[in-house]
């Protein structure tokens, strides 16, 4: 296993089989798991996740920051490099983690990378504004 990414969840149904149907679609043969840290969900998520051949964990809500979940789930990742993405983030295309990691097989200086953000049909206007100005 190469890389693991991370999903962390909590009610997210609205926008997870998407995000699951493309980040499973893939094209990265050196081969990825995927990790769903779910937080509590009441709604359909862990339904959803259940369609998909992931790895789902709960991360006690009560415990639960954005950094303590990642924490958790690196203690269970089989991967050498790790990838977080929000659930309602979809990867536009099935090149998107090859992409992604490439910088970091080319450069072992380097330690980060981020893709470009697009937002969504249903994105605010505000939250449209901060992506364009934060990811260009």
């Amino acid at each position: 296993m190469h890389v693991t990414i991370f999903i962390r969840t909590f009610d997210s149904a609205a926008l997870l089989r998407e995000c699951l149907t493309a980040v499973c679609a893939q094209e990265y043969p050196q081969g990825f798991e995927v990790l769903l840290l779910d937080s509590g969900s009441t709604d359909r998520t862990l339904e959803i996740c259940r369609e998909f051949n992931i790895r789902v964990f709960a991360v006690p809500q009560e415990h639960f920051t954005f950094a303590s979940a990642l924490n958790f789930g690196v203690a269970r990742a089989r991967g050498k490099l790790f990838v977080s993405l929000s659930a309602d983030a979809v990867p536009e295309h099935s090149t998107w983690l090859a992409e992604l990691v490439k910088p970091l097989l080319d450069d072992p200086d380097l330690g980060a990378t981020y893709s470009r953000q697009v937002p969504g049909g249903d994105s605010s206007l505000p939250e449209r504004m901060e992506l364009v100005r934060e990811y260009p």
